[in-house]
């Protein structure tokens, strides 16, 4: 069944299913965390229809998590037909923080017309006691869109909010990277636009996205952003890697062609940060694979970038973690089988 309506997933006329489920992971026990359901008009349970990503939990146990709205039922009226039932919802995603104690405060974007859009991957507390949470937001509707909406979004032929679904299951809106401050009640003190990588030209109409992946205790989030060959003005096909500070996306490693991409993935407080650079390229049947994938290093403050080792030549590595020791946490590929068999390992590397 759960199948039968995942193939549905487009069509308002479906209810919606959602099999994942948030974790509160202890040394005894995982707890299902709830973020944004609600229980069901039409069933006797949650409507488990939302997503549910907890990303992350400061030292003193606040999560930060994203999520969707839950999807609800609404009649649709059309002169000369029978009245149809379709299921819709407020909004595509939001951030929220939990406090050890369940006080919730949703991380509402800074831009909501059409419900707008904001996700939070990291959160850290300061020396003051307050917090600061990344991730993105919406910042307005790139011209495409609008013109979407306005062509299709009448009211006639289908509800305004399905219209208005459908167009956002895309690239709707303009995103960026945005961070959040909190005080010590998670009371929202302020928040920003942290940059992208690239200034619009008059006949780009499409939508700009940038996103921070994580922060440290100086305010220096890191992700990835879309930027253009400074060459030639062309944008590159895949996002660059690269960090926020003072309101600009500033990137790490310089890419030569328009095959390579890269993400920003941690940062610690010594402001090392490990990310992952990939190249794609085509296989024999034609389709787009990854033919090199390596992690790095970048020290903000020497300016120096490293690739991390890897256990052999094309080996594949994916990091994930760096803490105040610069130990490094992630993946590697240790041995390779008729091209197809790849057996993975935890890789550790100390004193970036």
């Amino acid at each position: 069944m759960i199948g039968a309506l995942a193939s549905y997933s487009g069509n308002a006329d479906y209810q919606k299913i959602n099999d994942r489920i948030g974790l509160i992971i202890s040394a005894n026990s995982a707890d299902e965390l709830t973020l944004f359901d609600i229980q069901a008009t039409y069933a006797d349970s949650l409507t488990r229809s939302v997503t549910n990503f907890p990303t992350a939990i400061s030292d003193d146990g606040v999560i930060a998590a994203w999520g969707s709205s839950p999807y609800r039922q609404e009649v649709f009226t059309k002169e000369g037909e029978d009245d149809k039932t379709v299921f819709v919802r407020d909004w595509t995603s939001r951030g929220l923080v939990i406090s050890p104690s369940g006080k919730r405060v949703t991380l509402e974007p800074g831009f909501d017309t059409y419900g707008g859009t904001s996700m939070v991957t990291d959160i850290v507390q300061l020396d003051s006691g307050n917090y600061i949470a990344v991730g993105s937001s919406s910042v307005s509707i790139p011209e495409n869109s609008q013109e979407s909406y306005d062509d299709n979004c009448d009211g006639i032929d289908e509800l305004v909010s399905v219209c208005s679904w459908q167009l956002q299951r895309g690239s709707f809106y303009n995103t960026e990277a945005f961070q959040w401050e909190l005080d010590n009640n998670l009371d929202v003190v302020g928040s920003q636009s942290l940059g992208l990588g690239i200034v619009r030209e008059d006949d780009e109409k499409g939508a700009f996205n940038s996103l921070a992946l994580a922060t440290n205790k100086n305010g220096i989030a890191v992700g990835y952003s879309i930027v253009r060959n400074t060459d030639d003005d062309r944008i590159y096909a895949y996002e660059q890697a690269g960090y926020f500070k003072d309101g600009e996306f500033n990137r790490i490693h310089a890419h030569e062609t328009y095959i390579q991409g890269g993400k920003a993935i941690d940062i610690n407080n010594s402001d090392i940060v490990i990310g992952n650079y990939y190249e794609q390229g085509t296989s024999f049947n034609g389709q787009l694979v990854v033919r090199k994938q390596v992690g790095f290093y970048y020290d903000i403050n020497s300016k120096t970038y490293e690739e991390i080792p890897a256990f052999f030549t094309g080996s594949k590595v994916t990091v994930r973690d760096i803490n105040d020791k610069g130990q490094v946490v992630g993946q590697g590929e240790i041995e390779k089988k008729y091209f197809i068999t790849e057996i993975r390992s935890i890789l550790i590397r100390s004193g970036c």
